[in-house]
């Protein structure tokens, strides 16, 4: 794909031990199948952490079918995780045609079954975002209406319908892609 090759360097020149893939899963059984998977990564030196967690803008716990399920405040866990973290010192690729060489490429992945009409704008409002060079997101309108409960602020916040979703969606759409404060690039799906 030529998004990726212009992040991360040609396909033909890159090598997996470079990477590191960081997922979050709310689903326990998927995130066991997500391990087992990082296992078998991990023989062949590549970098795969999974997460059993929910992603959300504030720190909790979330009740679910399977029981609690933990839920992570993804804009803390950029500026505490993305933020500070090294480059190692050993690359096995060639990067020379890398977008952003010096600090490597971050992508974010996003399909979180309506939490992105809460999760973005708190990447958004903490600076988060300036840390992520691509973001990917799904907005599932399907879920409308959606109502979010009140966080450690004490907002409560509802998208309360198909269309109001779409205009919420283009709204952090053209935040994140006119902003010249921002250079992350969006696409979404």
């Amino acid at each position: 794909h030529s998004l990726y090759n212009k992040m991360f360097g040609d396909v033909d020149e890159r090598d997996n031990k470079d990477f590191c893939i960081v997922a979050f899963e709310a689903d326990p059984e998927k995130a066991q199948t997500l391990r087992q998977l990082s296992k078998a990564y991990g023989q062949l030196g590549w970098r795969f952490e999974v997460i059993n967690a929910a992603i959300g803008d504030s720190n909790g716990i979330q009740e679910a079918a399977t029981g609690q399920i933990p839920v992570i405040r993804l804009a803390e866990w950029i500026l505490k995780s993305v933020s500070n973290r090294r480059i190692p010192p050993r690359i096995y690729g060639d990067y020379t045609s890398m977008l952003n060489q010096e600090k490597g490429g971050v992508i974010l992945k996003l399909d979180l079954q309506g939490r992105e009409y809460i999760v973005l704008p708190d990447v958004i409002t903490t600076g988060a975002v300036r840390d992520v060079d691509l973001i990917l997101a799904a907005f599932d309108t399907r879920y409308a209406p959606i109502q979010f409960s009140e966080t450690e602020i004490g907002d409560r916040y509802e998208i309360r319908d198909i269309e109001h979703a779409a205009t919420v969606a283009g709204s952090l759409i053209s935040v994140i892609k006119e902003a010249r404060t921002i250079p992350t690039k969006f696409e979404y799906f």
